[in-house]
Formats: C-alpha cells, structure tokens, sequence
C-alpha cells in the first residue's frame, strides 16, 4: 500500500511539474494576443454552428452557449446558419462580442467556405 501511495504521489507531481510554465489557454485576465470571448464589460459573445451538422455538434454547441454562461454569467448567443452567414457581415449582425465557429469538415458550408477561401487550414485536424 506505502509503494502504490509512493508511486501515485509522485505521478501527481509529475503532472504539476509538466504544466509549469506553459502559458494557459484559459485565462480570467487580459494578457497581450489574447481573445476575450466572454465576461464583464463585453458584449456577448456568439457561437455559429451549421443547422446541416450532426446532431451531436448541435448539441455541443448548445452546451457550450450555456457553459459560457455558468462561468461568466451570460450565455453565448448560438446561431444556426444554413450556409447564408457572411463573415464580414457578421459585426453588423452580432454586434462586437466574441465569435466562435464550430462545426465538422464536409458537414458545415460556412467552415467549407473558410476552408475554400484559405482563411483557415485544417491540414492537421482533417480526418481527426
């Protein structure tokens, strides 16, 4: 029993040690680069989301709307597009909070857009 609470110990603190000084990818403060998605003194922000996806990427993003909410005390507006949503006219439309994109290569047009546009590469997250 001492050598299994030894080992698990020290695998614990392995796992501290290993994050130490990586920048985090979630943060509550402002720090230069950083996008701020939610919180006081933001307008809220928006998810969009394919009507067209799987049902399984609707439900996550619906959850994440609310997640937002939890934490910050507003929910993310979630948008379901049909293909018609314009980037460049979405400030118009959402206002000034943060935008998330979400969805699935090949099921959502608007990512299939950014794809085909080169606005953005899925290289390493295609098939995945």
């Amino acid at each position: 029993m001492w050598l299994l609470s030894t080992l698990l110990a020290y695998l614990c603190a392995f796992r501290v040690a290993d994050a130490l000084g990586q920048r985090p990818v979630v943060s509550f403060k402002g720090d230069k680069g950083s996008l701020k998605l939610a919180g006081a003194g933001s307008p809220p922000g928006s998810i969009i989301l394919d009507a067209n996806d799987w049902p399984g990427v609707l439900r996550a993003g619906q959850d994440l709307a609310i997640d937002f909410g939890r934490v910050t005390g507003t929910n993310l507006t979630k948008i379901l597009s049909n293909g018609t949503v314009i980037l460049h006219d979405c400030r118009t439309h959402l206002g000034n909070g943060g935008i998330i994109i979400a969805g699935t290569i090949g099921r959502s047009q608007l990512i299939g857009s950014l794809i085909d546009s080169g606005k953005i590469n899925v290289t390493l997250t295609e098939g995945k």
